[in-house]
């Protein structure tokens, strides 16, 4: 790829080089690998960046991996932009019927920030899309929507209630809707939490 100037991407993979003159902005998923940056990197979702130069501000709002970055200007880390990555899977087995805390999950350690949700289904729904929540108490944090014929959905905007969990905080995984002629089946729902390392060890 080529220089580019004021360009925005919804999702970005580079694996040879890219040089962008002006600013860089990305809402979604972006995975980096030699990169020269001359304005701002802008980033909602998971970033994972390995050997770039970046002029102006690096803002990552979601989870920051970094291997050789350096950022000429300000570093500015949102959100869950610091810590490890926990990944948790769990399948509701058969056809989606509609309910409240299929799977309940307690949180193994104080401070875990969810960061991003994803919904895999074996059998797509039909004729009306399958909605999960992912509730923190009485607040759905994450929506899972497969539309009609879809198996997969995601979710990175997350609510604030979905941060800084405490010890032991239980997470709903609930079935609000199914589809009309064929429910969909077989889904693995996939939580991605952020956790300091610090924290992770005196937890």
């Amino acid at each position: 790829m080529g220089d580019v100037n004021k360009t925005t991407f919804a999702q970005l993979e580079v694996t040879g080089d890219l040089d962008v003159l002006g600013n860089l902005n990305l809402v979604g998923d972006m995975v980096l690998d030699d990169v020269a940056i001359g304005g701002t990197l802008g980033v909602t979702g998971l970033a994972t960046l390995d050997d770039a130069v970046v002029g102006g501000t690096l803002g990552v709002t979601g989870l920051l991996t970094a291997v050789d970055v350096t950022p000429s200007g300000e570093l500015n880390l949102s959100g869950a932009a610091e810590g490890i990555p926990l990944v948790y899977c769990f399948t509701i087995p058969g056809n989606l019927a509609a309910s409240d805390s299929q799977i309940v999950f307690s949180t193994p350690f104080a401070g875990m920030t969810l960061v991003k949700a994803e919904a895999h289904a074996k059998t797509a729904p039909t004729d009306a899309s399958a909605i999960i929540d992912i509730a923190v108490g009485a607040t759905d944090v994450a929506t899972l929507t497969m539309t009609t014929g879809t198996k997969k959905a995601e979710d990175i905007t997350i609510d604030a209630a979905g941060a800084g969990l405490a010890l032991a905080t239980d997470i709903d995984i609930d079935v609000t809707q199914i589809g009309s002629t064929l429910p969909g089946a077989d889904v693995d729902v996939i939580l991605t939490f952020v956790k300091s390392t610090s924290d992770i060890a005196t937890s």
